[in-house]
């Protein structure tokens, strides 16, 4: 009998093993919780980015499926942007610009901490507007998101194909030279 209650013994953890272990666990995550803070920044930058760019590429597809005009309009106070469309509700009725509503196509507000840093278009003096024609085309047109920490990201538009893509510094030579005139433009 005594045998068998030594055999059970060795088959578990002391206390103080588990507690040592307890510990050891502890200050490794402490050490990561300030390196993973970061991530959280990043990738909230990366959805609001994500996000903008899939309403952009929602708006070029809604013009030239319904062959009208959509445009994404920015509200920078809000940090938010609107999908519409020109359209009327009868052959009666007037064209005017109505709240695309539809899966995908709500208001996009961006992700805590991001921001729209600022937004450029090529030809016109209404930046926080994006317009595409029936055949596609847009107007060349920049937006710079940053999160709090000041990492950027930018979704450009190429105007004559409507095109759009994102741009992160390094990977894009036009991005310092986009924050540049950015910076210098009131």
């Amino acid at each position: 009998m005594i045998r068998r209650n030594n055999r059970l013994r060795r088959r578990g953890y002391t206390i103080i093993e588990l507690v040592v272990v307890m510990a050891i666990m502890v200050i490794m995550a402490g050490a990561l919780v300030p390196s993973l803070g970061g991530l959280g920044r990043s990738g909230r930058l990366r959805a609001g980015t994500r996000g903008l760019l899939g309403q952009v590429r929602l708006a070029r597809e809604l013009a030239v499926s319904h062959n009208t005009w959509a445009r994404v309009q920015l509200d920078p106070v809000e940090g938010s942007s609107t999908l519409q469309e020109l359209g009327a509700d009868d052959a009666q009725s007037e064209l005017e610009w109505r709240d695309v509503r539809r899966t995908g196509a709500g208001p996009l507000r961006l992700p805590d901490g991001v921001s729209f840093a600022r937004s450029l278009a090529a030809d016109s003096a209404q930046a926080d507007e994006l317009l595409f024609a029936p055949n596609g085309s847009a107007e060349d047109w920049f937006v710079i998101l940053e999160d709090g920490a000041g990492a950027r990201l930018a979704v450009q538009v190429r105007g004559v194909l409507g095109t759009s893509r994102v741009l992160a510094p390094g990977e894009a030579e036009s991005f310092d030279e986009l924050a540049r005139v950015a910076e210098e433009t009131p």
